[in-house]
């Protein structure tokens, strides 16, 4: 591993652990702790005045304390960096250098310059509570990173005028990738190392030579990007849980982005085949985008009018969006979710009441699916149980000279509130270690069947060898799936076959023949036959 590999892990380790070590070993005494007490009511005052009184959190921490700690820990770095290479100067330089780099850019994050922390939480009734979160840094004017990516002052969320009234999810916020970009070149001038410096400065001219015009697109953008999930009323989705399928409002999505002109989409159109676009002198513009067809995914398009480019699922959604003629916030739902709160800020979140009502259906239909065992059902019910049935918030996010202030109106208790993120990390984890797990248990179970049947066709064969005909009938036995074998003697008098219903337990005839992929959609539920010991419809690998 390279010697700046080494010091990038190294530095961001140190600053993931220096929080918990500066809480188990506590900050050292520092040489101007009186002066810090003395200046303490500035971030005391400006984060507590933003705080709820009242509820069941009310939280100031001073973190003056552990920027102090990172400071000393980056010190003692330096000097393993120095000591790993003490005998050869070169890489000693080397390693500085590079050192030097990471932790100049982690400073120049912006990180250091958070002065405090605050959290408060109380309750609105019996059915709504308000978090807040506030972060305070030292007011004075910065370059630093964090600091730029947002607008220096809130402002009109202007995308809520744009959300249709089935809006389930929608996220939104500031978004300046010039920011980014001239950050990360600003940070190769002065670094000094002459590797970062050449591969930053071969970005634009890379870029060029694709017939991309980095500037133009950078400059194309206006300031905001955002996430849009809808619930169509008219239109459904089955989701196969069981015999009868689960069935719910068909979900929609786009990705909506704050631009200038029409840039990024001229851009996007040039890879598609003419007729399926837009005239470039119509004011809003579609671009139809070749995909299979999909229920989730009907029509992808990609429309803009010189102020959203807008990437949904189907142009349904695109045209909606574009009319700008909203309506969520005209919904009972959001106003009740958005009392008291600005709608001016930097960005927001939103989840609709309609959201939680849809996954209620769906474990609701989980739970009824006829082919689980009480066993299996009582595990998948203890895990949907740990998911918030009737969660629904919204949320807006300010920035201004003194920080960030996150308020949020939701349905959720804090402590539902605080493990929700781990609750919904362990859900897609399961999302996506669930269908590897069904097809290892298909597999296990397909395995049992056809051993089983071998076993079986093998003890038929014995009685056609001592008695010169099949047996009548054989023992009883279930294949993997937990349905019985079927046995059929004929149709001459030493010819008999057996067959398995798949997982579905529907068999659909003695007369299929042929062999299909074990690993083909839909293959768990297909028959499996032999005849006379020998596999006619089956599966294979």
């Amino acid at each position: 591993m390279k010697a700046r590999t080494i010091i990038a892990l190294l530095v961001a380790g140190i600053l993931i652990g220096a929080l918990a070590a500066y809480f188990i070993l506590g900050p050292k005494p520092a040489a101007n702790a009186a002066k810090a007490i003395d200046t303490a009511s500035g971030p005391f005052d400006a984060v507590t005045g933003r705080l709820d009184r009242g509820g069941s959190l009310y939280l100031f921490w001073d973190t003056a304390g552990l920027v102090r700690f990172c400071e000393q820990a980056l010190d003692g770095i330096r000097t393993v960096v120095e000591n790993q290479a003490a005998g050869d100067l070169d890489a000693q330089k080397k390693s500085l250098e590079w050192f030097q780099l990471v932790r100049r850019m982690v400073g120049e994050t912006g990180l250091y310059r958070v002065r405090a922390l605050g959290a408060s939480s109380r309750p609105l009734d019996d059915q709504f509570h308000r978090t807040r979160l506030v972060l305070y840094r030292a007011p004075e004017a910065t370059t630093d990173l964090i600091w730029n990516l947002y607008a220096p002052q809130p402002h009109a969320l202007a995308e809520l005028d744009l959300l249709p009234a089935e809006t389930a999810m929608a996220q939104f916020g500031d978004f300046r990738p010039r920011v980014i970009w001239d950050w990360i070149h600003a940070q190769a001038e002065k670094s000094g190392v002459e590797e970062f410096q050449k591969g930053v400065s071969m970005l634009a001219p890379s870029l060029k030579m694709q017939g991309i015009d980095p500037d133009a697109i950078l400059d194309g953008f206006s300031g905001s990007a955002g996430l849009v999930v809808t619930l169509d009323r008219e239109r459904t989705i089955q989701l196969p849980l069981g015999e009868e399928p689960a069935e719910i409002p068909a979900p929609n999505l786009a990705l909506v982005l704050g631009v200038k002109n029409y840039t990024l989409y001229e851009l996007a159109a040039k890879g598609i085949p003419a007729g399926a676009k837009a005239q470039d002198s119509e004011p809003v513009r579609f671009l139809s985008l070749p995909a299979p067809p999909s229920t989730v995914f009907p029509s992808p398009t990609l429309a803009c009018d010189g102020r959203n480019l807008v990437l949904a699922s189907s142009r349904e959604l695109a045209e909606t969006l574009l009319e700008g003629k909203g309506g969520l916030k005209e919904t009972p739902g959001f106003h009740t979710l958005s009392r008291d709160l600005p709608l001016k800020g930097n960005g927001f979140r939103f989840i609709s009441p309609r959201a939680g009502e849809v996954i209620r259906s769906i474990q609701t239909a989980a739970l009824k699916n006829p082919r689980m065992t009480e066993k299996d059902r009582a595990t998948l019910k203890t895990f949907l149980d740990l998911f918030p049935r009737d969660f629904s918030m919204f949320g807006v996010m300010t920035h201004d000279a003194d920080g960030f202030c996150y308020t949020l109106n939701h349905s959720l208790a804090l402590h539902q509130l605080l493990v929700l993120p781990a609750v919904m990390a362990a859900g897609i984890g399961a999302a996506v270690a669930l269908p590897n797990m069904m097809k290892s248990m298909n597999l296990a179970r397909r395995t049992q069947t056809l051993g089983l049947m071998r076993s079986l066709s093998a003890q038929a064969a014995i009685h056609v060898t001592e008695h010169g005909s099949a047996p009548e009938t054989i023992e009883s036995a279930k294949d993997g799936w937990g349905n019985m074998i079927l046995y059929r003697r004929g149709p001459g008098a030493a010819d008999f076959a057996l067959a398995s219903a798949g997982a579905d337990g529907r068999f659909e005839g003695w007369d299929q023949r042929g062999l299909y992929s074990a690993n083909e959609a839909g293959a768990p539920n297909r028959d499996i036959i032999m005849v006379n010991g020998e596999l006619v419809y089956g599966p294979v690998k």
